[in-house]
């Protein structure tokens, strides 16, 4: 977390506008004194830095209680401009997700199918569904033409 932010702090923002996602894995954040020794770290997150901050949120459990997963979102949200939550599945209850304040679902080709191909075939109803609740979809493995053109013509919101 410090390593992020002090690197963030470093660059010259006026020519580009960078996005930083700093993972937060379940394990750090799952119990009110793990939430409150994170959330002390963000603190040195200043605003005009947290304008390019993204949390994601990663190894979160499906069946995480809203009220929890509330709480947790809305405290990292002091700090940031947005949380996402990595997904490994087509499968969710996106209206879970987006009322607990969820503004994007991220995915990764590899994690959705053994096969790109097969991966690809799930996600245009999974990105109707996503934008429905007005939560965005990021693919965050792109890494090929095909991929990027797939990525444009489904309507992927980011990709990285």
């Amino acid at each position: 977390m410090n390593q992020s932010i002090d690197a963030l702090k470093k660059i010259d923002v006026t020519n580009y506008r960078p996005i930083l996602n700093i993972p937060v894995s379940y394990e750090s954040v799952y119990n009110m004194d793990l939430l409150m020794k994170y959330t002390s770290y963000c603190s040195r997150i200043t605003p005009d830095i947290g304008k390019y901050v993204v949390f994601y949120l990663v190894g979160f459990p499906k069946g995480i209680p809203s009220v929890k997963l509330n709480f947790i979102v809305s405290s990292l949200m002091r700090f940031g401009r947005a949380v996402m939550l990595n997904s490994k599945s087509c499968e969710l209850h996106l209206d879970k997700y987006k009322n607990n304040g969820i503004k994007v679902i991220g995915v990764k080709l590899r994690e959705l199918a053994s096969k790109r191909e097969i991966a690809w075939e799930k996600l245009p109803s999974f990105i109707k569904k996503c934008h429905q609740y007005s939560i965005k979809l990021a693919v965050l493995d792109v890494d090929t033409l095909e991929d990027l053109l797939l990525a444009k013509t489904n309507g992927v919101d980011y990709f990285a």
